[in-house]
């Protein structure tokens, strides 16, 4: 028998031993492992709460979906209990229940959080600034000051012009 065929006879032998509790190993080794994260599954999310957190979140069904990045028509089957989110969308959607904060300081360009130091400067509080930002707004043709900052450079320097004339006291 060859050398190499001897040692594996060896080693088997030696195994089976080690099995049946009758050797124990030479060396001991350390095998690593692969950690797997054990994440629950994401809630189910029925048509009337997720009405009630896009209306807790002050969105249209259009803004909501673009907070979520999935399109408007979805948002809205999901809300007449035509389709369910699954998957991400669920996870997602479990996120921005329990921190729309974090969700909105992802989703929403740092332009926005411009406008909103600058709006709490104006308003001289947190509260009043985001209620000036949520509502609709006559000189803004009804539309939301947050809305019009967020859509484009444009809406975003009429705003701040708004506020700096706020700031100062200038009506507009």
């Amino acid at each position: 028998m060859k050398k190499i065929e001897t040692a594996v006879l060896e080693s088997l032998h030696q195994a089976a031993a080690m099995h049946e509790g009758m050797a124990r190993p030479a060396k001991a080794y350390t095998v690593l492992r692969e950690r797997r994260l054990s994440a629950v599954p994401a809630p189910v999310f029925t048509a009337e709460r997720i009405a009630a957190l896009r209306k807790r979140m002050r969105c249209s069904q259009s803004e909501f979906a673009n907070l979520l990045n999935v399109s408007a028509p979805t948002v809205s089957a999901w809300e007449r209990n035509k389709r369910h989110p699954r998957g991400t969308a669920a996870r997602l959607l479990q996120v921005l229940s329990a921190k729309p904060e974090v969700v909105r300081e992802v989703a929403m360009p740092r332009r926005v959080t411009a406008v909103g130091r600058r709006a709490v400067r104006a308003f001289g509080s947190a509260q009043r600034a985001t209620q000036w930002l949520d509502a609709p707004n006559p000189a803004l043709s009804g539309a939301r000051p947050g809305d019009i900052a967020a859509a484009s450079a444009e809406g975003l320097q009429t705003v701040l012009a708004i506020l700096a004339r706020i700031e100062h006291g200038i009506g507009f």
